[in-house]
């Protein structure tokens, strides 16, 4: 039996625009990534980088977290939970930003270290899990935007997913073949394909949740 799904092409946040919330935990991601290879180089001292990280991870998780969080009341209305599983990555984002900063600034504690690095993996495996579920009931329940928007977030999961495993087999060699210009090759190439999910999920799943909430500035018609 077919399920009847229902149309919808916007929703209502009551906020201007969700933009700057998007691209300020975008661009606090991409310079954290910078600050832990001149940590790597040596240019910057462990302690004035594990500071720096502090720093943007939570500035980062807290921009994540307003982004999806707007999201999810613009989606308080929807049916089958979609509000609530919205609403749960947020927070649980907002989650591994704090467990995270904590880990950094308690570096020298190795017993706490590990469990603070375990809380995180589990926090991170139940938000993509929630994650994958908003997707799958996006798709099986909802068509036009919303439904486009499910489609996209779990072939956006597969790709990352193939991708991170591509760029991890690629290390292998750098690892194996230290200090050769084959070695080089393949790293940046690992680097490539870790920077590729970035932009497909801003451009399959995060731009379009900004364009799907109601602002005044987009027509979805």
């Amino acid at each position: 039996m077919e399920i009847s799904k229902i149309h919808v092409d916007k929703l209502n946040a009551g906020i201007g625009s969700t933009y700057e919330y998007l691209w300020s935990g975008i661009i606090s991601g991409i310079i954290a990534g910078i600050v832990v290879a001149l940590g790597q180089f040596g240019i910057l001292g462990e302690k004035a980088t594990a500071n720096i990280l502090i720093v943007l991870t939570l500035i980062s998780s807290a921009m994540w977290f307003c982004f999806f969080r707007y999201f999810g009341v613009g989606c308080k209305g929807l049916k089958y939970g979609i509000g609530n599983k919205v609403m749960s990555i947020a927070y649980l984002i907002l989650s591994i930003g704090i467990v995270n900063a904590v880990a950094l600034a308690v570096a020298n504690s190795s017993s706490l270290s590990i469990a603070l690095s375990v809380a995180s993996t589990v926090l991170g495996v139940i938000g993509t899990i929630i994650y994958v579920k908003l997707g799958l009931a996006l798709r099986r329940r909802y068509e036009g935007e919303l439904g486009v928007l499910g489609d996209n977030i779990i072939k956006s999961f597969l790709y990352t997913l193939g991708l991170i495993m591509g760029a991890s087999l690629l290390l292998i060699p750098v690892v194996l073949i230290e200090n050769s210009f084959l070695a080089i090759i393949f790293a940046i190439l690992a680097v490539l394909m870790y920077s590729l999910p970035l932009i497909l999920n801003y451009k399959m799943v995060w731009e379009r949740m900004v364009d799907i909430i109601e602002t005044g500035y987009f027509d979805m018609d």
